[in-house]
C-alpha cells in the first residue's frame, strides 16, 4: 500500500504541508530543511502519515552533517540513540526550541533512512535507529526510601 507523509517545519506548512510520496521526495525534503537552515540553527519538522488519525508521528532534525529522530506512538515516546555524550541539543521547530538529549543526535543519513522507513511502513517505529525512552517531565517522581 502506498503512504504519503506530511512534513510541517515553517509556519506557513499548517495551511500546506510539505507532502512526501517517495523516499527521494523523503531525502529532498531533508536537504532543503538543511539548506534554508545552514547559516542559522538545527531546525526540526513533525512528520504524520497523511489522513492518518493514529497516534504515530515522529519529529527529525537536521543540523549539517547530523541529526534527530523522535517517535511517538502506542508504546510510548522514543528519541533516537546516538554516540554516548551528555547533556542537550536544541533543535528549533516552528517557534519554539525543542531540547532533546545529546546522544539523540545520529548521522544525517540515518535520520533520512528513519523517514523514509516510516513513510514505507505507514507510521510504524523505525527499526533502523536504536532508541530510548523520551523522559516524561509529568511523571510523578520515585519516592526513595
Amino acid at each position: 500500500m502506498a503512504h504519503q507523509l506530511e512534513v510541517y517545519y515553517e509556519f506557513e506548512h499548517d495551511d500546506e504541508p510539505v507532502v512526501v510520496s517517495t523516499p527521494e521526495q523523503a531525502g529532498e525534503v531533508l536537504e532543503r530543511m538543511r539548506a534554508a537552515y545552514a547559516d542559522r540553527w538545527p531546525v526540526m519538522a513533525q512528520v504524520v502519515v497523511a489522513g492518518s488519525t493514529g497516534f504515530e508521528y515522529m519529529h527529525v532534525g537536521v543540523h549539517g552533517d547530523v541529526g534527530v529522530v523522535s517517535y511517538s506512538g502506542p508504546l510510548g515516546g522514543f528519541h533516537s540513540l546516538g554516540e554516548p555524550v551528555s547533556g542537550e541539543v536544541t533543535y528549533y521547530y516552528c517557534g519554539h526550541n525543542r531540547e532533546l538529549p545529546a546522544n539523540a543526535q545520529v548521522r544525517l543519513a540515518l535520520v533520512r533512512q528513519a523517514l523514509i522507513e516510516f513513510l514505507t511502513n505507514g507510521g510504524g517505529r523505525p527499526s533502523c535507529l536504536g532508541w530510548q525512552p523520551m523522559a516524561m517531565s509529568w511523571a510523578r517522581p520515585q519516592v526513595v526510601s
